[in-house]
């Protein structure tokens, strides 16, 4: 049950008042698809690793052809230089 009181921007869901800034709230069931099972520490060590997109300290490894948010977090490096040269040195070692 959703109500909202347009004289104090007043939100309240299932009786538990909220406060909003905007005035208008619109409330959205969502349903989320669980995720898939991460893959075990040696099953992650045999798959090519890839560097993240945006800052490029993470190391993801990478679960189908092409990057995808699926790809499970290896971990995040101190600077990108470092993440580029583990990603490197462990896809060598692949070959």
């Amino acid at each position: 049950m959703t109500n909202t009181d347009a004289s104090n921007d007043l939100l309240t869901i299932n009786n538990r008042p909220q406060r909003c800034l905007g005035g208008i709230v619109n409330v959205v069931n969502v349903w989320v698809t669980p995720p898939a099972p991460r893959p075990s520490g040696e099953e992650l060590q045999k798959l090519r690793w890839r560097q993240g997109r945006r800052v490029g300290r993470t190391i993801y490894a990478e679960i189908g052809d092409q990057p995808s948010e699926a790809d499970p977090l290896i971990g995040v490096m101190d600077s990108p230089g470092l993440a580029e040269s583990v990603v490197i040195s462990h896809n060598a070692q692949l070959r």
